[in-house]
Formats: C-alpha cells, sequence, structure tokens
C-alpha cells in the first residue's frame, strides 16, 4: 500500500506514463498495424484518465487535510489568546502535541491520507472504558513503541473534550464522559460546531464514519432507571447535533464494557484462546431507520439469540470446570446476562428515538466486550435476592483470567468493512438535490442561451454575407455600359457599403461574431473583384476615355487653369498606375471624373444631379483606398497608358507650373470650415470703436493654428513625395517648396486682412467739442477701446514662428503694434517704452517718473489723459487760443497736448516705418487726436477705405425711411431675423426684402452702389466721402450673405438642399434600443435604419412649408418625445434646439428622452453650397434706424 502511494506522487505517476507512452508507441509502431495502434492509444487515454482522477483526489485529499489542520491551528490559537496567564504554555504545548502527532499520522499514511482514512467517534459516560477500549483495539496508533503502545492526544480548540487517537487505519475522536453531563444544545461550543463544519466541508459525504456508544456494565445495571433515561437523552442530544451540522446519517454501534466484572465471565470464558477472544460477541442489525418500539424488539430478539447461545454452552463449560464455587458461577452466568436485558432494552429505545424534524443515526447493533479485568465482580442475580430477604452477598472472586475480550474484530472487521455506510441526511439531500437542479437548470439555461446567442450571432454573420452576395448578384446583373449612370453607381454603391461593413469586421471583428464563425473574411477579395471589374466598365473606362481626350487637346492648345489641367494630368497617371494610388488621390480624381461624366451627371432634377454626384465620389474613395484590383484589372480595362502624351503633358505642367493656384484652392477648402473675425467680437462688447470690416476665418489665429498650418505641411509634404512631380521635373530638378512659397503667400495674405481691419477702426461720437471730451474721458481709461482694440489685434498677429520663416513676416509687419502692447520697464534695454520714456518722459508731460514695469500703451494713455484735460478746458471756456492749440496752429502749439501726443504717435512708429503694419497702427493711434482736431474745425477727416460722411440727399434719406418702415412692420422683431422670438417672418415677405430685386437691394442698386460693394467692401468712389456712417458697409454684407445661402439657385423663393447623414445613436441611462430615426422637413421624411452612414438629400422648406421640421425615433421600449417646430422656419427652429457646430461640414446634435433613457442623435450636414445658414446667428438681421 505504501508503495502504491509513494507510485501515485504526481511526478513519479506523470514520468511512468510519459516512459510507457513513448516506450509503448515506439515499440508498437514497428510491430503492430495503424488499427492495434488505434486500440492501443485508446487504452492508454483511458488509462491517463484513471491516472489523471486519482491525482486529482489525491490532490484535493492534500488540500482537505491541510483545511482541517489549518483549522485546528486556528482553534487552538485562539485558545491560547483566551487562556489566562498560567494556562498559555500548557495550550501551546497541548497545539504542539496534536500537531506533531498529525504529521507523523500523516508521514506513515501520506499527505492526504489523513482526510481519507475513516474517522469515528466514541462516546459515552465517565468511566465506561471508552478509552481502554481504543487502546486494546490493535489499531496501529501513530507513536507507537514497545514500551508504552498507543497514546491519545489531548484535543485543543473545537475539540479540547477529546481524545485523538491517530491510527493508520482510523482516526478516533474520544469524547470525554464530563461531555453528557450537561445538556447537549447545538450552540454551546462554537469552536466545537466550526470544526464539524469543516469536517462536513472537507470529508463531503462521510465526515464520520461512525460512532461507538459505549455503556460500562455498572452503568446500566447500577443505575436507577431516571438516571438511565437521562444518560440516553443526552447522548441523543449529541447524536442528533453531529446529524445536524454533519449533515450526515452514520451507524451508531453500541459497546457493553467492563463485561468481565458480571460474575461468572471469568470461569466461562476462561477457555477460549486468542482467536476465539478477537472476535465479536454481539449482533449487527439491518442497516435501516427504525422506531423506538423497533430498535426495542429487534434487540430484544437478537439479546435472545445471545442468550440461546450461552445456555448451549454452559453445561458444557460447567463440566469442563473443576470446583464447585467456579461451576456455580459459570452456570450462573447466562442468568447474569440476563438481568442486563430489560436496562439495555430501556437504554438503546431512549438513544434511537427518531427526530420529527429529520434524521436520526442509525442502530446498528450491540456489542459486549472486556477490554481490561479490573475492578470488583459484580453479582447481578443472587445480590439483589439477598437483599429482598436481607441478606449481604459474599464477595465475588476476582477475574481469574486477563486480556482481551471481544474487541479486535469490532474494530478490525466490523467498523473497518463498514466504514462507507455513512450517507447523507435527508434535509442535506434535499438541499443537495435542490442544489443540483438549480445547476442542472442553470447550466440548461445557459446552453439554451449561448445556443440561441450562437444562432443569433450566426446568422447576423449569415446576413452580412447574404447581403454582399445580393449585392453583388444585382451588380452583376445591373450594372453595365449601357445602363443610365445613376442607376450603375446605386447598384455599385450597394456593393460598396457592405464591402465597407465587411472591411471593418476584418480590421477588427467584436467577439461577438467571432463567437458566431464568422467566415466573412473569404468573401471579401471575389466581392472586391467583382465590383472593381464593373466599376472598371460602366464607369471609368468611360470616363477615362474622355480623360485622354481632354488631357491630348489641352495639351496640343493650351487651354485650361494650370490647376484643372494638372488635376486632370494626375487623374490620367493615376488611373493607368493604380498601384501607386493613395486614399489623399481620392478627391482629384473625383473631381476630374465628376467633370468627365458631367453631361450624364447634369441630367435629372437637382437632387439626382446631387445625388450622382455623391455616389460618384464615395466609389472613387472606396477605390483609392483598395488600388489592389484596381491595378490588377486596369490595364486590361483601360488599355495601355499613352507615354508619348505622357511626356507632352509633363512638358506642360513644368513649363506652366504655378503654385499661386494651389495656395488659392487651399485658402477657398478651408475657408467655410472655419469662422470669421471681426474686431467688435473679439473685444466682446460694443465699444465707441467700430470697424465693419471681417477677417477671413483662414487668416486669424485660430485658423492658422488649426487648419492652416497643418494644411500647409501636409500638402507640401505630399508634393515632395508625389511621384508625378517627380517624374514631371527629373530631368529639370523639383520645383521651388510648394509648402513655403504658399507659406509666402498666405504671410502676405494674412498681413493684408489684418491691416485692412485696422483701416477700417472708426470711432463712433458727436462731432462737436463735448462729444470730444466724452470720448477721450473713455479712451483715457485703463480698458481704453483703442488699446483694448489694438491688443486684440497683436493677439491675433502673434503667431509665434521663427523669423526667418515666411510667417516670421507678420510678425515683422506688426512688430510696432506688438511692442506697444507689451510690458517692458526701466530694466528693458532698447524696448519702446524705454525709448518713449526717454524721450518724452515716463510720466507723460510731466516727465520724469521711472515708469518700471509699464508699457508704451500705458504711456499712450497718459498722454491721452493730457489730451482729455486740454479738450475739456477748451470745450468749458471756449478760448480760441485753446482750439487754435488743439489744430496744432498759433503761438499755443508748443503746449498743446494734441500736438504732442502726434508727435508721440510720430515718434513710436519712426524707428518701424518700412513694416506693412506700421502706418495702419499709427492711424490708429492718431484716431482720438484727430477726431478732437475734427471737432474743432467741424469737418470730419477721411478715415479707412470709406471717406468722410456727407448728408444724404433728402431722397436718399426717404428712401431708407421707407425701407426701413417696410423692414419694421414685416420683418423686425421675428423669426429667424430676431433669434428667440415666437413670431414668426413669412416667406413672402422674407423673400421681397432679401431676394436679388427685392427692398434692400433695390435700394442699395439705386443710392448705394458707387459707395459699396455687395460684399459690404468699398467702392473706389467711396474714398471721395459716402452718406451714411461707418456701420452700414456690415449691415450690406450680411444682407449679401443671406441673399447667397438661400437665393442662390431661386432668385424669387428662399430655398436650401443639403445632405444629411447620421450614425448609430448613444443612449444614455437604462438601456433602449432605437430601431429607426426620422428626420421629417417640410413633408420630406429622411429615415435612419441603424446601419452604416447614408447620405440623405433633404431640401427647405420642402413641398409642403408649414408643417415645419420634426425629429423622432422609434425604440424596442418606451416611445421617445419627438421635438417638433411647426412653420416653415421649423428647420431652424429644430438646429436651435440641438447643438450646432462645424463650418462647410456643420454637424447638429439632438437629445430625445425616453422615459429614464436620453438618446443622442448627432446628424453631419453637407450644405449644397459654401455659403449656408448653418450656423448660429447667420439669419439675423436688424437695420440702424437712420443713415
Amino acid at each position: 500500500m505504501d508503495l502504491l502511494r509513494r507510485f501515485f506522487r504526481p511526478r513519479v505517476a506523470i514520468g511512468a506514463v510519459v516512459v510507457a507512452v513513448a516506450a509503448g508507441t515506439a515499440a508498437l509502431w514497428s510491430v503492430i498495424g495503424w488499427v492495434a495502434l488505434l486500440v492501443f492509444m485508446i487504452l492508454l487515454m483511458v488509462g491517463l484518465v484513471v491516472v489523471i482522477v486519482m491525482l486529482w483526489r489525491r490532490y484535493q485529499a492534500e488540500r482537505a487535510t491541510e483545511e482541517i489542520e489549518r483549522t485546528i491551528t486556528r482553534q487552538a490559537d485562539q485558545d491560547i489568546e483566551r487562556s489566562v496567564a498560567a494556562k498559555v504554555d500548557e495550550a501551546k504545548d497541548m497545539k504542539a502535541q496534536l500537531l506533531e502527532a498529525i504529521q507523523d499520522l500523516r508521514q506513515r499514511v501520506g499527505r492526504g491520507g489523513f482526510s481519507t482514512i475513516p474517522w469515528y467517534l466514541v462516546m459515552g459516560p465517565t468511566d465506561a472504558g471508552k478509552s481502554t477500549l481504543v487502546l486494546r483495539s490493535e489499531l496501529r496508533f501513530a507513536g507507537d513503541d514497545e514500551t508504552r503502545g498507543g497514546r491519545p492526544v489531548a484535543g485543543i480548540g473545537g475539540t479540547r473534550r477529546f481524545d485523538w487517537w491517530l491510527s493508520q487505519d482510523a482516526v478516533v475522536l474520544d469524547m470525554a464522559g464530563r461531555a453528557l453531563g450537561t445538556s447537549a444544545q447545538f450552540e454551546d461550543n462554537e469552536d466545537w460546531i466550526a470544526f464539524l463544519r469543516t469536517l462536513a466541508r472537507q470529508r463531503r459525504g462521510k465526515p464520520i464514519n461512525g460512532v461507538l456508544l459505549v455503556v460500562g456494565v455498572e452503568q446500566l445495571a447500577g443505575h436507577p432507571t431516571t438516571e438511565l433515561d437521562k444518560l440516553a437523552g443526552r447522548v441523543r442530544e449529541r447524536l442528533q447535533e453531529l446529524v445536524h451540522h454533519l449533515g450526515v446519517v452514520f451507524p451508531v454501534y453500541a459497546v457493553v464494557t467492563q463485561m468481565d466484572r458480571l460474575v461468572g465471565f471469568s470461569e466461562f470464558f476462561a477457555d477460549l484462546g486468542d482467536p476465539e477472544r478477537g472476535q465479536i460477541w454481539g449482533a449487527t442489525l439491518k442497516y435501516r431507520q427504525r422506531s423506538a418500539e423497533e430498535v426495542e424488539q429487534e434487540f430484544d430478539r437478537e439479546f435472545q439469540a445471545l442468550a440461546g447461545v450461552l445456555g448451549e454452552r454452559r453445561l458444557r463449560r460447567v463440566a469442563a470446570l473443576s470446583g464447585d464455587a467456579a461451576r456455580a458461577r459459570a452456570f450462573g452466568f447466562p442468568l447474569q446476562l440476563e438481568r442486563l436485558r430489560d436496562p439495555m432494552i430501556r437504554f438503546v429505545g431512549g438513544v434511537f428515538q427518531p427526530d420529527p424534524s429529520g434524521d436520526s443515526p442509525v442502530f446498528r447493533g450491540v456489542y459486549f466486550t472486556s477490554a481490561a479485568q479490573e475492578g470488583a465482580p459484580i453479582d447481578l442475580v443472587a445480590a439483589p435476592a439477598l437483599a429482598a430477604v436481607g441478606g449481604a452477598p459474599a464477595g465475588g472472586a476476582k477475574p481469574a483470567t486477563s486480556g482481551t475480550f471481544f474487541v479486535r474484530d469490532l474494530f478490525s472487521r466490523v467498523l473497518s468493512g463498514e466504514a462507507g455506510l455513512a450517507g447523507l441526511a435527508r434535509a442535506e439531500k434535499a438541499r443537495q438535490r435542490l442544489r443540483r437542479v438549480i445547476i442542472a437548470g442553470s447550466l440548461a439555461a445557459s446552453f439554451v442561451l449561448v445556443a440561441v446567442l450562437l444562432s443569433s450571432f450566426s446568422c447576423a454573420n449569415r446576413r452580412v454575407i447574404d447581403r454582399t452576395r445580393d449585392a453583388a448578384r444585382r451588380v452583376a446583373q445591373t450594372v453595365k455600359v449601357q445602363s443610365p449612370l445613376d442607376a450603375n453607381l446605386e447598384s455599385l454603391d450597394g456593393l460598396r457599403a457592405r464591402l465597407v461593413v465587411l472591411d471593418s469586421l476584418a480590421e477588427g471583428r467584436p467577439t461577438w461574431r467571432k463567437m458566431g464563425a464568422y467566415s466573412g473574411d473569404a468573401v471579401i477579395d471575389p466581392a472586391l473583384k467583382l465590383y472593381t471589374q464593373a466599376a472598371l466598365a460602366a464607369v471609368i473606362r468611360p470616363a477615362a476615355d474622355r480623360m485622354v481626350d481632354s488631357l491630348s487637346a489641352q495639351t496640343a492648345t493650351g487651354a485650361g487653369a494650370f490647376i484643372d489641367y494638372f488635376d486632370l494630368f494626375r487623374a490620367v497617371r493615376l488611373l493607368h498606375n493604380a498601384d501607386k494610388l493613395v486614399a489623399d488621390d481620392a478627391p482629384t480624381l473625383a473631381r476630374v471624373m465628376r467633370r468627365m461624366l458631367a453631361s450624364q451627371i447634369a441630367t435629372g432634377p437637382d437632387e439626382d444631379r446631387r445625388r450622382k454626384r455623391s455616389l460618384l465620389d464615395a466609389q472613387i474613395e472606396f477605390l483609392a483606398t483598395h488600388p489592389y484590383w484596381l491595378s490588377s484589372l486596369g490595364p486590361k480595362a483601360l488599355g495601355p497608358e499613352n507615354l508619348e502624351l505622357v511626356a507632352r503633358a509633363s512638358t506642360r505642367v513644368r513649363d506652366t507650373w504655378d503654385p499661386s493656384q494651389f495656395y488659392r484652392r487651399m485658402i477657398r477648402e478651408i475657408e467655410p470650415t472655419i469662422p470669421e473675425a471681426s474686431l467688435p467680437g473679439l473685444m466682446g462688447k460694443a465699444t465707441l470703436v467700430t470697424d465693419a470690416v471681417v477677417v477671413g476665418g483662414p487668416f486669424t489665429r485660430s485658423g492658422w493654428n488649426d487648419r492652416v498650418r497643418p494644411e500647409l505641411a501636409r500638402r507640401g509634404e505630399r508634393m515632395r513625395n508625389d511621384w508625378i512631380v517627380r517624374e514631371v521635373f527629373a530631368g529639370d530638378g523639383t520645383p521651388a517648396g510648394l509648402e513655403a512659397e504658399m507659406a509666402t503667400r498666405y504671410a502676405r495674405d494674412y498681413t493684408a486682412h489684418w491691416v485692412a481691419l485696422l483701416d477700417g477702426i472708426e470711432i463712433d461720437m458727436r462731432s462737436d467739442l463735448n462729444g470730444a471730451v466724452e470720448m477721450m474721458a473713455k479712451l483715457k481709461e485703463p480698458d481704453s477701446p483703442i488699446v483694448l482694440g489694438l491688443k486684440a489685434v497683436a493677439e491675433q498677429t502673434t503667431l509665434g514662428v521663427d523669423p526667418a520663416l515666411a510667417l516670421g513676416q507678420v510678425d515683422k509687419d506688426f512688430a510696432l503694434l506688438h511692442q506697444f502692447v507689451s510690458s517692458g520697464g526701466a530694466g528693458s534695454q532698447g524696448s519702446l517704452f524705454q525709448r518713449v520714456a526717454q524721450r518724452f518722459g515716463a510720466g507723460g508731460s510731466a516727465g520724469g517718473a521711472s515708469g518700471a514695469g509699464q508699457s508704451a500703451s500705458a504711456l499712450y494713455l497718459q498722454e491721452l489723459g493730457k489730451v482729455q484735460e486740454q479738450v475739456t478746458a477748451a470745450a468749458q471756456s471756449g478760448s480760441p487760443v485753446l482750439k487754435q492749440a488743439i489744430l496744432c496752429v498759433g503761438a499755443g502749439t508748443a503746449e498743446s497736448a494734441v500736438c504732442r501726443s502726434l508727435q508721440w504717435v510720430d515718434f513710436v512708429a519712426g524707428d518701424f516705418g518700412g513694416a506693412k503694419g506700421t502706418e495702419p497702427v499709427a492711424r490708429v493711434l492718431r484716431l482720438p487726436m484727430k477726431k478732437c482736431q475734427e471737432s474743432v474745425r467741424g469737418s470730419p477727416t477721411k478715415v479707412g477705405g470709406f471717406g468722410p460722411p456727407i448728408p444724404p440727399t433728402p431722397e436718399m434719406a426717404a428712401a431708407w425711411s421707407g425701407l426701413v418702415g417696410q423692414f419694421q412692420s414685416t420683418l423686425a422683431g421675428r423669426y429667424p431675423l430676431s433669434p428667440g422670438r415666437s413670431a414668426e417672418a413669412t416667406l413672402q415677405d422674407f423673400a421681397g426684402f432679401f431676394k436679388p430685386g427685392g427692398a434692400f437691394w433695390s435700394f442699395h442698386q439705386q443710392y448705394l452702389k458707387d459707395y459699396v460693394n455687395e460684399d459690404g467692401t468699398p467702392t473706389p468712389a467711396a474714398q471721395a466721402g459716402v452718406p451714411f456712417t461707418g456701420g452700414l458697409p456690415g449691415v450690406v454684407r450680411r444682407a449679401y450673405e443671406i441673399r447667397e445661402a438661400l437665393f442662390s439657385v431661386k432668385p424669387d423663393t428662399p430655398w436650401l438642399e443639403f445632405t444629411i447623414s447620421t450614425g448609430t445613436p448613444s443612449v444614455e441611462g437604462p438601456p433602449i434600443n432605437p430601431r429607426k430615426v426620422f428626420l421629417d422637413l417640410g413633408g420630406q421624411s429622411a429615415v435612419y435604419f441603424m446601419g452604416p452612414k447614408r447620405p440623405m438629400h433633404l431640401e427647405w422648406p420642402g413641398p409642403d412649408p408649414a408643417v415645419g421640421a420634426s425629429l423622432r425615433a422609434e425604440t424596442d421600449q418606451a416611445q421617445p418625445q419627438a421635438l417638433r417646430a411647426p412653420g416653415p422656419w421649423g428647420l431652424f427652429r429644430l438646429l436651435d434646439m440641438g447643438a450646432l457646430s462645424g463650418g462647410s461640414e456643420p454637424q447638429v446634435t439632438w437629445q430625445l428622452i425616453a422615459g429614464q433613457s436620453r438618446i443622442r442623435i448627432s446628424y453631419d450636414i453637407r450644405p449644397g453650397s459654401a455659403r449656408h445658414p448653418f450656423r448660429r446667428g447667420s439669419l439675423s438681421f436688424s437695420l440702424p434706424g437712420s443713415l
């Protein structure tokens, strides 16, 4: 047995299996054939399974042993902590002895044997001979030696009332008799209960294998029936405690000890040899539950049988003895045993009364033993009779024999052979049955759920492939050269949309796709090949032929703009060298193909034309990202490349190379995406300073950092690496760096835009001296509008680039402005502040102050303060001398603050005379003084691009008044011209005012066209003077933007076309699944079905403008509240309900409420033209009351 245990150590077993597999396979391979080898491998696998199961059980046994040890150790440590100081050492010794005994046993039976050998509990009253019974059982105890045999180990923790008998055959827990001395409630000992639960958990099914209920002869026959009943009750409670906490039903063996004390026992059995003495004397009953009556009846029957056997032996034994006394005692022994019948029946009947609330332990049998012959004999026959007549029994003879009787086989045969009888109690079985049902149900439900999920995943994967197959079949059947372009594009786009899905899944598919056995990758290449073949034949080949013809004609005649010719040349080369195609080439190819197919695209309504353009762009973009099949199939479909034409075209490109056209295209593409800048917008509030000039978005600091700078780098890098450009200039070197040339042009334009804005700055004031006083009172303050406006411009013109680069010129052009607003103290040698302080004094006209930590702008404000004092004095006194001093004429010029301030400005501008921004900045700095002089002179000075104001003619003033009246009565205070108002302007009134030839533009044509262009810029004639104030050009510009956005296609009515697309909405809160999203507009409905983004075309105001606009959704649960905006302006009110952002391609996000959930829906908007009203406040408009 020990050898077998050593063999099944994991390393030995695994090594043996590996050796056996290798040796067996090598031997059998050459000796037997495949069939026999297969049989051998099957048997080998079975063997491996057996070994694995055995190893697993061994591992579980070892783990159970360790857990039992941990429980004992933990409880022992708790006992030590609870012990008084005098008992601590004793508790520690007890712990050490118990653990040492367990370790000794583990060395004998293996690491896991401690938890797998049988466990028995011995219980009974004090002095019942329990320990002697176990000691004489001939079990192989741990710690045995030749001198003292086995010895128990005192328990600790939950087993403190027990002695541990640790043998190689079984673990026996000997419960102290005092444990039956009090009522045995379940909660009397938490450590004991915890120990029982550990056994139940680690020795599943058989925490203990049985209980030996030990009671001595004297305790049965020598106690009153009441005491016997109490003892039976306490034993029963302890047994029920075990059943309750262990959850098992176990056999109970009733053992009557000290039988040698009955008179006649020694004489009756003295002739037995060792084999007979080791056998059992008793009865083993059938293993089943019984009532108390059945226990008593079966015990009585078995007891009578035992007594009958003794009666048969009595005569033989009496005849064999010598001496009358010995014969008399032997003859009376069966009667002695008979006297135990009634107390035994009463005792076992009391112990084994069934528990009405659950299972009870099983009465397995009764056994009579004598482990040691000690104590005075007991006469149960003569003594009671003599006592009844007043006599006294004679002293019994001491036992004439010694040794152990009827013990060995009780342990070695009965207990050892029945170690597996213990089983689960009904309550535990019910709990485990329920647990198994729950687990089985959960597994079944999980299996069904997994099967359903896998099936749904598989079906979803199948749908992807089926839809691709359907789209491919449609392409194969319908895409023909002779078919209409729109029909071909529709079919191709259906397959393209499916291929986009397959591409996304090929790059990274979600786990649920993998679980559904996704196999779409195998479909991609065949579908791509079919798609490319169809696109080449029906779309690209016709366009490519026209490209070649157009390129040949333009090369021969020199016709066409360079940028368009270069696009055409690139497109021809890219189609014949598709292996070099990249995604960035798609816009070029799409532009050229739209031109080549213009005759087919231009047919049909406007909506159809836009749809065809959008579809064509989508196909070209897709092909550019999948160049393999285009390069593989293209040569056969398109024919060989005309190299002679390529050579001639390359010469023209090289000879007419024009970087300015690349630059203009870049600005044109970027401009709609970036908001414009104006001085009021930069300053953030209305001030004295006005400016009608607007700076284009690309020429703002954010436009430079966010769009222009990365776009310059991207386009420059692309041109440097462009293989077509390298081939064109292979003979004569590459062209000058496109990025540098574009940057130079951009820097020049950047400066020009901000110079124009500075030139447009005006001060709005009354034209008399009192107006000048009011103006100067505001301009001299720290929040002076002049200084704030210049700081805003300085921030926009500080790009922070290397001065050696092209954009460094912008910082140089506005160096005066930057130094004017920057801080500079006494330590800033050479700064503008230092030079001004040295020339004029840091304290202004007072001079002398150090001015440390100030800036030139602070000194300027001091100058304005002096000017304000002079103007105030002139206004209060009316002194001609002071007025002449303001005009810098006469005797007071030398003391004039105005003249001094003008000199101050000339001085600060003197060092920056060559920079383009110097004079515009100096003009703004002079403006307050010039306005003061105008107030004295009474004649205005020309400002900016517009000349000085001149009085309008009476006819013009009357016409303007009529225009204002019409605006006030029909449009003012109405939506959308006044955002947020409930009243709305009618489309007829709106068109009557803003359309080409409408009221506003009729007035402009008759009275304003000589002074201001339609876009708000000045005409050459405006330099001489204009009959309006500085704010009117801005009004003209806004009216122009409204007209271009809404009347560019249909001049008589506001109309707008655009394309929208959306993706899967996001949900916040409890899960909800949107199924459809509807955007309704004027009787049109754009429906999104939860899939890839699909462009949808809409027109405003639509066929039924009164319906307005709405956004609604359908879900699988509660229907969300729709957003509705009735009326012809409903689209713009609906946009106001969302978050609108973006430039040329805006995006709007709405939120729908569905119960506790929020659905966020975002739409990308692609307007039909660069000027569009999809910006906040783009339709707000007002007219000044007078010119």
